[in-house]
């Protein structure tokens, strides 16, 4: 009787020469994933370069934009989010420097940095603006929370100071949404205005002359009409 079994075919042999084909397409595999994860290594650091203040190492004003304007957006659409923003400034960088140097100015400002850095929550942002200038983001956090907040970085401030024998504190200056309104341009002029107040009174109170009435850069360009 005829069996209707096949039988099975022998498995296809694989040459010498299809193994080292198939060695190089691996190898080429993976020379091209190290070359990809290179590139993304460097986009990486070059995206954080661009976002970086290179003496403190801070966020930079491009990102605190971007930041800001992300939680305003958020706000226009609930208003029950709210959010602070600080802007602060070094009292006297301009005697720190001529008295100590810049390089104890520059120690100065690093110091800043690390005193507001360990200061703040992990979703706060902190970048430096300008010389003696720095602007901190308190997302979900009202005018209360923002003065407890500013209490607290200029007694970090002084301290780091007097620990470097640096005679350093803050003026800063506070502004909530949307209570003080939902505009970065609001904003940052109301905070803007507090701060160089707190200023003046200081140098008031000092007996040194007051400093002239600066403003801030912009950080948000205006629509073009």
């Amino acid at each position: 009787m005829p069996s209707h079994s096949r039988e099975s075919a022998p498995p296809p042999q694989v040459g010498l020469g299809d193994m080292v084909r198939e060695r190089r397409q691996l190898r080429g595999l993976l020379d091209e994933n190290r070359r990809l994860r290179s590139e993304l290594a460097e986009l990486r650091e070059f995206e954080r370069l661009a976002h970086s203040d290179p003496l403190t190492g801070l966020p930079n004003r491009r990102l605190f934009e971007q930041r800001l304007q992300e939680e305003l957006s958020r706000a226009s659409r609930d208003l029950r989010f709210v959010g602070s923003l600080l802007v602060l400034d070094l009292n006297d960088l301009k005697v720190v420097n001529d008295t100590f140097g810049h390089e104890a100015g520059d120690r100065g400002l690093c110091a800043i940095a690390e005193s507001v850095r360990g200061s703040l929550r992990t979703p706060d942002v902190c970048c430096r603006t300008g010389g003696d200038e720095f602007m901190v983001l308190l997302p979900d956090t009202d005018a209360k929370g923002a003065a407890r907040v500013m209490a607290r970085l200029r007694a970090e401030v002084i301290r780091a100071g007097a620990r470097m024998n640096l005679p350093l504190s803050l003026s800063v200056g506070a502004a909530s949404w949307p209570d003080d309104g939902v505009s970065a341009e609001v904003l940052l002029e109301t905070a803007d205005q507090a701060m160089y107040f707190e200023k003046r009174n200081l140098q008031a109170r000092s007996g040194r002359p007051r400093p002239p009435r600066g403003s801030l850069p912009s950080l948000v360009k205006k629509r073009s009409t």
